[in-house]
C-alpha cells in the first residue's frame, strides 16, 4: 500500500455484487488502496465462489462466513445479526478511510450497519433504484441513507436519492460499473458456450435466472410453476443460472434441478458460470428470461430481448428490448413468441442504454480515491429542498 494513504473496503457477499465490482476492486488494487473484505454465499461450503476472485488475481485481506441462508425468512435475519458483529470486528481492526458497498443484498446490509456505527464512511453503488417486488427495495433505501457518497447508474435513481434527503454534491451519476464488463467483452465462441455445458454443438437457447420474490407472498412459487410449465413446451436448449440466497433461493434450486432432470437433452442448471463465461452465454442466447436485473441492464447493452417476469424488478427503467410480464402461463407465452418476432429482435439490437456508456468503473476509482483523501467529512445533514410557498394552514 502507499505511504500515507488509507486503505479503501470493498465489501462482497455474492457473486452477483462481485461481478459488478471487480473492475473497481482492480484499479484499487493497481494504487495500492484495496481491502477485500468477502463473506455471504462466496464462503458456502456447499458451492463456495472465493476461488473464482482468487482466480482472478485478488487476495481476500478478510473472511467472514455467514450462517446458511436460503432456506427461510429467520435463517437471513440470523444471517444479518453475524454480519453485522463480524464485519463491526474487522474493520475496527483495519480502519479503512472508506467503506464500498454495492447493491442491496442482505450481506451488504450488514456491512453498512457496522460501518455506519463505527463512523467509517460509506459510499454506495447502485442506490436510489426501486425493484417494487423485493425486499431488497427497502434494503437499498436503507443502506443509502446510512451511506456519506452515493456512485448511482441513472438519472432518476440520482433524483429520487435527493428527494430521500441526500445532499446533490454527494450523489454521483457514474453509470452501471456492470456494463464495463460488457463493453469490453470478448466473448466466447459459440461453439465454447455449448462445449462448456456438455453440448457437442450450438443450437439456440434461452438464458434463465430466477430468484425469489421477497416482496409479494406466493409470487415465486407460482412464478416458477408458470415459467417451467412454458419452458417445458419450449423447442430451444435451457440455461439456468442458479437462484440467490434470498430466503426460498434453496426451495428454488431444488425444483430447477428436478426441471432439469426431467428435459436432460435441452436443460442444463449451473449455480455459477462466472462472470465471463454467463456474459458470453448471454451474447450467445436467443433471449434472456426471469427476473434478475441483469435482464434490465447488461442485456439491452448487448442488443439481446430480455422477458422480465413479475414484479421482482418492477421500478426499474426498462429498455425497449425489455418485455415485462405477469408471472402466468400465457402471459410468460405471450412474451417468448413477442420475443422471437424477427422485427423486435431487430429493434432490440439497437436500443439506447439506460445505464451508462460502460467506463463507470474508473470514474468511481477516481473518486473513492480523492474522497478517501479529503479530510474527514463533518456530521451527515439531511438535504431539504427549498420549501414550497405558503398556501395557508392545513
Amino acid at each position: 500500500m502507499a505511504s500515507g494513504s488509507s486503505p479503501i473496503c470493498v465489501v462482497t457477499g455474492s457473486r452477483a455484487d462481485y461481478g459488478l465490482l471487480a473492475r473497481v476492486m482492480r484499479g484499487l488494487a493497481a494504487v495500492g488502496r484495496l481491502r477485500l473484505l468477502v463473506t455471504g454465499s462466496h464462503l458456502d461450503p456447499a458451492n463456495p465462489t472465493v476461488g473464482e476472485i482468487e482466480a482472478d488475481g485478488f487476495t481476500v485481506d478478510i473472511r467472514l462466513p455467514l450462517p446458511a441462508t436460503g432456506g427461510d425468512d429467520l435463517a437471513t435475519a440470523r444471517a444479518v445479526g453475524v454480519g453485522v458483529a463480524g464485519i463491526a470486528e474487522a474493520l475496527h481492526d483495519d480502519r479503512p478511510a472508506v467503506v464500498v458497498i454495492l447493491g442491496d443484498r442482505f450481506e451488504a446490509l450488514a456491512a453498512a450497519q457496522a460501518a455506519f456505527f463505527l463512523d467509517v464512511p460509506i459510499a454506495h453503488i447502485h442506490g436510489g433504484e426501486v425493484t417494487v417486488g423485493s425486499l431488497d427495495d427497502s434494503t437499498r433505501h436503507a443502506i443509502s441513507k446510512l451511506a456519506r457518497w452515493h456512485f448511482v447508474s441513472n438519472a432518476e435513481a440520482r433524483d429520487r436519492l435527493i428527494r430521500m434527503g441526500e445532499a446533490p454534491e454527494t450523489v454521483w451519476l457514474t453509470g452501471a460499473p456492470g456494463l464495463d464488463d460488457v463493453a469490453a467483452l470478448e466473448p466466447l465462441s459459440a461453439e465454447a458456450v455449448a462445449g462448456d455445458l456438455g453440448w457437442s454443438e450450438p443450437a439456440p437457447f434461452l438464458l434463465v435466472t430466477y430468484h425469489p420474490v421477497t416482496n409479494v407472498p406466493g409470487e415465486t412459487d407460482a412464478g416458477i410453476e408458470a415459467l417451467l410449465a412454458v419452458l417445458g413446451d419450449d423447442d430451444r436448449r435451457i440455461v439456468i443460472t442458479g437462484s440467490n440466497a434470498d430466503a426460498g433461493g434453496d426451495a428454488l434450486n431444488r425444483r430447477l434441478a428436478a426441471f432439469a432432470d426431467t428435459h436432460p437433452d435441452r436443460v442444463r442448471v449451473r449455480p455459477s458460470l462466472g462472470r465471463h463465461r454467463y456474459l458470453s452465454a448471454m451474447c450467445r442466447c436467443d433471449a434472456v428470461v426471469g427476473n434478475s436485473s441483469s435482464g434490465l441492464i447488461e442485456a439491452p447493452f448487448l442488443g439481446k430481448a430480455t422477458i422480465n417476469i413479475g414484479s421482482r424488478q418492477e421500478g426499474r427503467p426498462q429498455a425497449a428490448s425489455v418485455i415485462s410480464c405477469a408471472p402466468t402461463v400465457a402471459d410468460i407465452a405471450a412474451a417468448l413468441a413477442d420475443a422471437r418476432s424477427p422485427t423486435f429482435l431487430a429493434a432490440a439490437q439497437n436500443v439506447a442504454s439506460l445505464y451508462g456508456d460502460g467506463r463507470s468503473s474508473q470514474r468511481i476509482v477516481d473518486l473513492l480515491i480523492r474522497l478517501a483523501d479529503a479530510p474527514p467529512p463533518g456530521p451527515k445533514r439531511f438535504h431539504d429542498p427549498e420549501p414550497e410557498a405558503d398556501h395557508g394552514p392545513v
